[in-house]
């Protein structure tokens, strides 16, 4: 996710990267926080994948993508997959961040 004037917004596949969202929010749910939960730093996050998640295996490098998804290739890195893709996401221990552009 990236921070665009001051709000919480989806990260491109370039560019500053913050961190991942965890968990959604809606003030107007009573069944939902009031506010996203965002994680950096050295942490495991499952990331949803922008295209063949099985194609993450363990070890590999995960990359940034486009809508605030992780990718197998890119220009931006943001972790290490924990295990092998599955299911649309990817376990990921997140690197570095966040990354300024």
């Amino acid at each position: 996710m990236a921070i665009k004037d001051g709000k919480v917004k989806h990260a491109g596949a370039e560019g500053a990267i913050f961190g991942a969202v965890t968990e959604i929010a809606d003030p107007k749910d009573q069944l939902r926080p009031d506010n996203v939960a965002v994680h950096y730093g050295n942490v495991a996050v499952k990331l949803v994948v922008d295209g063949d998640a099985k194609a993450i295996k363990a070890g590999a490098a995960v990359f940034a993508a486009a809508d605030g998804k992780a990718a197998a290739t890119g220009t931006v890195q943001v972790g290490v997959a924990v295990r092998d893709g599955e299911n649309g996401k990817i376990l990921t221990i997140l690197n570095n961040l966040p990354v300024a552009g």
